[in-house]
């Protein structure tokens, strides 16, 4: 493990637009995703695992990106994109 975190810490300073920040979310999104996934399939419900953590993962992308186009023009609003995930 700690050759890993090693490896992920020398990848960002190799390469700075490397955003970290990003990488855990989609990593806690796939585990949350995944945790509610994982209950539907165990009670035989549609849409388990694998739909549940795409759509967590599209979420938290789709949210990100909300951000930083709303960091990059004057006056936009951040939760405009990000609402949109909701329908």
């Amino acid at each position: 493990m700690s050759d890993l975190l090693h490896w992920i810490l020398s990848a960002h300073e190799q390469y700075p637009e490397l955003r970290l920040d990003l990488l855990g979310h989609l990593v806690l999104a796939s585990l949350m995703g995944g945790a509610i996934g994982w209950e539907r399939e165990h009670a035989h419900k549609p849409a388990g695992l694998r739909t549940h953590i795409l759509i967590c993962v599209g979420a938290a992308l789709l949210t990100d990106l909300s951000v930083r186009v709303a960091a990059d023009v004057p006056g936009a609003d951040p939760a405009r994109i990000a609402a949109q995930v909701v329908t």
